[in-house]
């Protein structure tokens, strides 16, 4: 019995991994977290951003999206889905930085430069678009759409489109996007403070459907995790964490016995 149990332990060690890299669904990541290995596949906390930083060296706030079908497809030739985005706070105030609306606070600023939806997958070392098992499907070009569903949360729509029906197997990652916000507009950077601030807590959840070019069906790709009602997360600055349990009063433990 021992050796039994020794050996279903084992067994539970070495498929974790290869589930992990297989299991159709999608990965949200946050900054250089998108990853092949197991043990960072959907490693979604991109800590606390440090804007000025990175708006000296140059670079974006990103969320990176790669999935994996749950049938493989001869001819993909789009991605449809939607991210949802909320935030502590509103839009107007500390969480200007984040609202990606065509009238938000990014867009009035930058000329429409940013935010950015990519389709294409990074390059120059970044550790989501190197990786060869990562496949490139999209053309990098992409349209996207925001509805402000209420001061702390927005709903992207996004498609995306390649002109050349792409094989993915089952199995395979592929990537899905990129998404880039710019810290220069932000009152860590030094701006004026125009669009808020970059370290409000944000969360962003995400799911998708891949289209073929024969419209043979496919399935709606989301992931779980372990937050009720959230397909799948990217979050910044502590955001997204689990509501904590509300105490129950004495009171209230009484009644439900009565």
């Amino acid at each position: 019995m021992k050796k039994l149990l020794i050996l279903c332990a084992l067994l539970t060690v070495v498929a974790a991994p290869v589930f992990a890299q297989t299991n159709p669904g999608i990965d949200l990541t946050a900054n250089f977290k998108c990853s092949t290995t197991a043990s960072n596949v959907g490693a979604s906390n991109g800590g606390t951003i440090d804007c000025n930083a990175l708006a000296t060296a140059a670079q974006n706030v990103r969320i990176y999206c790669t999935l994996i079908p749950a049938e493989a497809i001869s001819d993909a030739n789009g991605l449809d889905g939607q991210l949802d985005v909320a935030i502590v706070g509103d839009w107007a105030t500390s969480g200007a930085f984040w609202d990606m609306n065509t009238a938000g606070c990014q867009f009035t600023n930058s000329s429409g430069a940013t935010p950015k939806f990519l389709g294409g997958k990074p390059s120059n070392g970044d550790p989501c678009g190197t990786a060869l098992s990562v496949k490139q499907v999209w053309a990098d070009l992409s349209s996207f759409t925001t509805n402000v569903d209420d001061a702390a949360h927005e709903r992207v729509f996004f498609g995306l489109a390649t002109g050349n029906a792409t094989g993915i197997a089952a199995g395979q990652r592929a990537f899905g996007f990129e998404l880039r916000l710019d810290p220069v507009w932000t009152v860590d950077a030094g701006q004026g403070g125009t669009c808020g601030t970059c370290s409000t807590p944000v969360c962003y959840s995400v799911q998708a459907k891949p289209a073929s070019q024969s419209g043979s069906p496919t399935t709606l790709l989301t992931s779980g995790t372990g937050n009720a009602g959230v397909t799948n997360q990217a979050f910044y600055n502590a955001g997204c964490q689990a509501t904590p349990a509300k105490k129950r009063t004495w009171g209230q433990l009484k009644s439900l016995y009565r």
